[in-house]
């Protein structure tokens, strides 16, 4: 019995158009050749056969990155372009800086003994305040110990 074995990804599957390179493939050769090759021809007539030959794969080497890059299914011109926008198009988000736990705990402490001043003082104003209606009635000079005590 024969099986064929089938892919169950076909997110993964590519249409072969020609020598098993697809149409992005094939473009991105020619364009290479059509630049490459007249690199070479015009710098051999100038400059030594060696290195007009690695001038040429220089300058074909972007084109054969556009053809064969590809990262999580996106080509490289995606990549790059989700790069462009992290790093330079969008604002970079502000991190939060906290504050030291001991300059914070030193404003909580401040907190909290200006409160038990002010308490303080309205309970002495209310001291106060109870000591001369007591006198204005004609009652003793001395408030009894429960109204000391609040």
């Amino acid at each position: 019995m024969f099986y064929i074995p089938v892919q169950k990804d076909f997110s993964k599957v590519k249409n072969k158009v020609a020598l098993g390179l697809t149409k992005r493939q094939l473009l991105c050769f020619a364009l290479a050749a059509m630049a490459g090759i007249p690199v070479y021809i015009l710098l051999k007539k100038v400059i030594a056969v060696d290195i007009a030959g690695v001038i040429m794969i220089i300058v074909m080497l972007p084109f054969f990155l556009f053809a064969l890059y590809e990262k999580d299914g996106q080509p490289l011109e995606e990549v790059l372009k989700n790069v462009i926008k992290e790093r330079y198009i969008r604002p970079q988000i502000r991190p939060v800086i906290n504050e030291p736990v001991i300059s914070s705990a030193i404003m909580v402490a401040d907190y909290i003994e200006e409160n038990e001043r002010l308490k303080k003082e309205a309970e002495e104003k209310s001291f106060k305040n109870k000591l001369l209606k007591a006198t204005k009635r004609g009652g003793s000079n001395k408030p009894n110990e429960t109204e000391r005590r609040k």
